[in-house]
């Protein structure tokens, strides 16, 4: 069961990712996005918003996945204390 979730987890990444590759080659416009606290905008090409919002995710996937580890090695350690 293990095996097929990753199978499935898999596919499914690799077809996200093939369609984000399309969409991001085949669309060349100029895309304006307004930094909101600020008074200013980055206007860049589409391709490079879509491709550097997948990296930041990603950073950010990994920097909460090393929050929970971090958490769980504590709770491991609190739970195997013995009280008297």
């Amino acid at each position: 069961m293990r095996t097929l979730g990753r199978l499935l987890w898999l596919s499914i990444t690799f077809l996200l990712v093939m369609f984000t590759i399309l969409f991001a080659t085949s669309n060349k416009t100029l895309t304006t996005v307004y930094l909101w606290p600020f008074d200013s905008a980055l206007t860049a090409p589409t391709w490079l918003l879509i491709l550097s919002s997948f990296v930041i995710w990603r950073i950010a996937e990994c920097y909460i996945d090393l929050g929970a580890v971090a958490g769980d090695s504590g709770k491991a350690m609190a739970s195997s204390r013995t009280f008297q």
